[in-house]
């Protein structure tokens, strides 16, 4: 097997966080999502230079959350990220990027409280999935159809995917009848029998 290494180019840096999350966007940008030293959130958009270097663009800026998860959105163009807020609970928004960088925040919709969270964009939805570990511990998957003016609409959800701890999912490629996407989850341990 043929050695692959990894080399650090240019280093940036946006001050203190204790949350990061990252997609790609094109092949030469990047939208992070943070939280920042004062527990507010913050979306980055990052242009790469074909030699690595980093140049930061737009940045706009959110309330407090505990966990934060984003993807991209292809007929935006932009991302959406899926929030805990405050209060506990599930929060999707979408923001376009422009050509030059800057963002605008298009639209948001609010669920239910969750424990864990994260935020897919399969191919064939006109929209976005969001795997969560909700209020009871179980894993539940939301689709959200979402306009291109950055309206959402809550679609179809699971029933109980189980009691679990954490998620995390991936995009697959689309069948001729679905939109597809994996979820991972860490289970809860069943309670030895006494």
């Amino acid at each position: 097997m043929p050695r692959v290494v990894i080399t650090p180019l240019h280093p940036a840096s946006v001050g203190a966080v204790d949350i990061i999350a990252a997609t790609r966007l094109a092949p030469n940008r990047v939208v992070t999502a943070v939280r920042d030293g004062s527990g507010n959130f913050k979306v980055i958009v990052w242009d790469v230079s074909p030699e690595g270097s980093l140049t930061r663009r737009g940045d706009a800026d959110g309330d407090a959350v505990s966990q934060i998860a984003i993807t991209d959105w292809r007929a935006g163009p932009g991302v959406v990220t899926a929030v805990r807020t405050a209060a506990g609970n599930l929060k999707v928004i979408a923001w376009a990027v422009n050509l030059d960088g800057t963002l605008h925040r298009r639209g948001d919709a609010e669920a239910g409280p969750v424990k864990n969270l994260t935020v897919s964009s399969p191919s064939g939805l006109d929209g976005v999935v969001t795997p969560v570990i909700n209020d009871s511990g179980e894993l539940e998957v939301i689709a959200w159809l979402l306009s291109s003016n950055g309206t959402f609409s809550r679609g179809d959800s699971t029933g109980s995917g189980g009691e679990c701890t954490s998620v995390a999912a991936t995009a697959l490629s689309e069948t001729v009848t679905a939109a597809r996407v994996a979820v991972a989850a860490i289970t809860a341990m069943p309670r030895p029998s006494r």
